[in-house]
């Protein structure tokens, strides 16, 4: 069951960020359609085997690669300031531009620049094309990019991203 939560990760300092992921514009009619998962975003604590039994507090984050039409982007705004003075996790938002801004950033840590780093990307992709779980593979490459983002802004850039 996915409660709400597409990637959950754990950052240094054992703080979970759980991740709701969305592709394209949100406008009114997808805000409609997605904010049960939202709900269950903000209001769930995360359960996964790698975590504790019992989490009290957690980041929220609803990523998309589109953006926020105006009239949405209040009513997302109103919405999460409503789910904090209930007592819930607030709700953060990461739209396309600060993905950009973020892969832009960090572009040197995401390509490889060494014959090392590019015989290994070759190796990756080339697994990721033969795999027999894209779903799952593709999970595991937006889990570590995102994890790399949220590192990245909690403690500075990381040295390098290898795929593994």
């Amino acid at each position: 069951m996915e409660q709400g939560k597409d990637v959950i990760a754990v950052d240094k300092n054992g703080r979970v960020h759980c991740y709701q992921l969305k592709s394209g514009n949100i406008n009114n009619k997808v805000w409609g359609e997605i904010k049960s998962e939202i709900d269950d975003l903000v209001e769930l604590p995360p359960k996964h085997p790698s975590l504790p039994a019992k989490v009290e507090e957690w980041d929220a984050y609803l990523v998309t690669n589109g953006t926020f039409a105006n009239p949405v982007a209040r009513t997302i705004h109103d919405y999460a300031e409503a789910k904090k003075d209930r007592g819930h996790r607030p709700l953060k938002t990461i739209v396309r531009d600060e993905l950009v801004q973020d892969f832009t950033e960090h572009f040197g840590d995401f390509m490889p620049v060494e014959i090392q780093d590019c015989n290994g990307f070759s190796t990756f992709t080339t697994m990721m094309a033969n795999t027999t779980s894209p779903a799952r593979s593709l999970s595991d490459i937006s889990n570590r990019s995102l994890q790399v983002i949220q590192l990245a802004r909690a403690r500075g850039r990381p040295k390098r991203y290898a795929p593994r």
